[in-house]
């Protein structure tokens, strides 16, 4: 599977979020996943592992990307209805647990939407965490 981004983290921190923007790949349209029973999924293992290590429940965001700025990276985002809702324009956030990122390693990511009527959606590509060794 291919890895789509890359982060960097340190042992046992529980910032930064990570944001996602989860949109269609044909259409390029917002996955909506405003629906109360929708949930979206962060299934993370270390790498050459089968065994998953945390599954996190991702936070639903407001508003829709409308701009990327290509030399930055940095995201335009529109708040206006409809996207004032939670998760109408495919935003959510990977917030982490207090134990996730206690050990340090290279970590895979896999992203799953489950619909409110139970029917799941995996994204085919992998984020990618390296969590070093604390100082103190």
């Amino acid at each position: 599977m291919a890895v789509t981004q890359k982060f960097k983290l340190v042992q046992n921190d529980q910032m930064p979020e990570v944001w996602l923007s989860l949109t269609d790949d044909i259409t390029s349209n917002p996955i909506d996943l405003s629906d109360p029973l929708t949930g979206v999924f962060a299934h993370l293992r270390e790498v050459g592992s089968k065994a998953v290590k945390a599954t996190l429940l991702c936070d639903k965001l407001t508003g829709v990307v409308v701009a990327i700025d290509e030399d930055t990276g940095a995201q335009t985002i529109s708040t206006l209805p409809p996207y004032d809702v939670a998760g109408a324009g495919g935003r959510c956030a990977i917030i982490w647990d207090v134990d996730t990122l206690d050990t340090p390693g290279t970590f895979q990511c896999e992203i799953e939407v489950v619909f409110e009527d139970g029917r799941p959606m995996t994204w085919y590509d992998l984020l990618q965490f390296t969590v070093r060794e604390e100082f103190a």
